[in-house]
C-alpha cells in the first residue's frame, strides 16, 4: 500500500493536487502523520506546550507553514528544515524493516522451544525510505499486552549504547539488489524470549509499507454476516498487515433482462486484503515497474437456483488497482492456474482487472 497522501507533495498550488482525493490525503492523512512525528520527536509535555504557545500568538489568525517552522524553530532552538522539505515541501517516504531477529545466536523456527531465562536478541533493522525518521522498537514479552519495553532507534554511524534499555545499536552495512538499504542491528538482553517485535508499534510514522514492520507477520481475521464490497474498502481494513474476511454473499439482478443479466447467486465467499501500498525497489511480474498496488484475492462457491441440475459455480477472483498494469503478464500468469475441468460437472472462472486506474480491464475465464 502506498502511504496515503503519497502522491506529491503536500505543500504545492492547488492545481497541481489534480484531484480532490489527492488534496485531501495530503492535507487529512499526510499532514495529520507529519504533526504526530513532530509530536514524537518533541514529546507529548513538550508538544503541547509548543501548540499553547501557537495558539496565543496566531488565534483567529491564517497559520502558513512557514510560519509553523519558524515557531518551531524559535521554540526548540534547532533546525527543522530537513523535516519540513523532506516531508511536506516533497514527498520523501520512509520504511523501516524488521529483516531478521535472532535469540542467542539463532534464528528461532515456528517450532521450536521456546528458551526460559535471560536471553540475548539481535534484530537487524532496514531503512528502504529515503527519510530515516527517529521511531522505537517495541517488544511484547510472555503474558503482556501491547510493546512494554521500547527502544529509540535512529540513524546511527557508530555504535551506540543506550542506559535506559541496556539496549545497543550499530550500523550494519548496506544491502539491497536494486537500490542501497541502510542497516542497523539492536542487541538487547530480555528475561524471557519475545513474542513479537515491531519498529514503530504504534503506526506514527508516515511508513510506506507498514506490514514489515513485524517480526512475525500478523493477520486480521474477521467473520462477516454478509460479504459486500465493503468489507474490501479501506475504513473497515487494518492498514498495517493482510485482512483475512469470510461470509455468506449473493449476487442479484437490479433489473429484469434476460439477454444482459445472469442467475441470482448465493454462496459463502473468503478474501484476503492487502491496503495500498509501496513496494520500492522490488518488481513484479505482472506491474514490473509499478511503485503501488492495492491486493484483493477472494474465492467464492456458490449455487446458482436455475433448473435442475443445479450447477455448482466456483470462483477465484484477483483484482490489482495497479499503475501500469500489464495485462497481457496478467493472462500468462493465471493460464497455468487454470483448472481442467471439461469433463467435471462443475465450471470455473478466473478473472483479472488490470490497470482499472486508467479504465483498462483484462479477463480471463473458463467454463466446463
Amino acid at each position: 500500500m502506498q502511504a496515503r497522501g503519497d502522491a506529491g507533495a503536500t505543500v504545492q498550488e492547488m492545481p497541481k493536487f489534480s484531484h480532490l482525493s489527492n488534496l485531501m490525503s495530503a492535507t487529512y492523512d499526510r499532514g495529520s502523520k507529519v504533526v504526530g512525528m513532530i509530536e514524537q520527536r518533541m514529546g507529548e509535555a513538550a508538544f503541547i506546550d509548543f501548540l499553547h504557545v501557537v495558539y496565543n500568538k496566531y488565534s483567529y489568525q491564517v497559520l502558513r507553514v512557514a510560519d509553523f517552522q519558524k515557531e518551531l524553530e524559535a521554540y526548540t532552538g534547532r533546525s527543522w528544515d530537513d523535516f519540513f522539505q523532506g516531508w511536506l515541501y516533497g514527498s520523501k517516504r520512509t520504511d523501516w524493516a524488521v529483516q531478521r531477529v535472532e535469540v542467542d545466536g539463532s534464528r528461532p523456527s515456528v517450532f521450536h522451544k521456546k528458551k526460559s531465562g535471560e536471553v540475548e536478541v539481535c534484530v537487524w533493522l532496514q531503512q528502504r525510505g529515503e527519510m530515516s525518521e527517529p521511531t522505537v522498537l517495541g517488544f511484547r514479552l510472555a503474558g503482556q499486552k501491547g510493546y512494554q519495553l521500547r527502544v529509540p532507534v535512529s540513524e546511527v554511524s557508530e555504535p551506540t549504547d543506550i542506559p535506559e534499555t541496556g539496549a545497543r545499536i550499530e550500523p550494519d552495512g548496506e544491502v539491497g539488489w536494486t537500490k542501497s538499504y541502510r542497516c542497523y542491528k539492536v542487541t538487547i538482553t530480555l528475561p524471557c524470549e519475545p513474542e513479537q517485535i515491531s519498529v514503530d508499534p504504534d503506526c506514527i510514522l508516515l511508513d510506506c509499507n507498514p506490514t514489515n514492520n513485524y517480526w512475525k507477520p500478523e493477520v486480521r481475521w474477521r467473520l462477516t454476516p454478509l460479504y459486500t464490497q465493503l468489507e474490501e474498502v479501506d475504513v473497515t481494513n487494518s492498514f498495517d498487515r493482510w485482512n483475512v474476511i469470510f461470509g455468506p454473499w449473493f449476487y442479484a439482478n437490479a433489473y429484469n433482462d434476460p439477454w444482459f443479466i445472469r442467475s441470482p447467486l448465493i454462496g459463502m465467499k473468503a478474501g484476503s486484503i492487502a491496503l495500498r501500498r509501496s513496494t520500492p525497489g522490488r518488481s513484479s511480474a505482472i506491474a514490473p515497474t509499478t511503485p503501488t498496488s492495492s491486493q484483493v484475492v477472494s474465492f467464492t462457491g456458490t449455487i446458482s437456483p436455475g433448473p435442475a441440475p443445479r450447477s455448482l459455480h466456483l470462483r477465484a477472483q484477483s483484482a490489482y488497482d495497479w499503475a501500469g498494469a500489464d495485462p497481457r503478464g496478467s493472462r500468462r500468469a493465471l493460464r497455468s492456474l487454470r483448472p481442467d475441468l471439461r469433463q467435471q460437472p462443475v465450471s470455473a472462472a478466473v478473472r483479472i482487472r488490470g490497470d482499472v486506474r486508467h479504465g483498462r480491464q483484462s479477463q480471463l475465464a473458463g467454463a466446463a
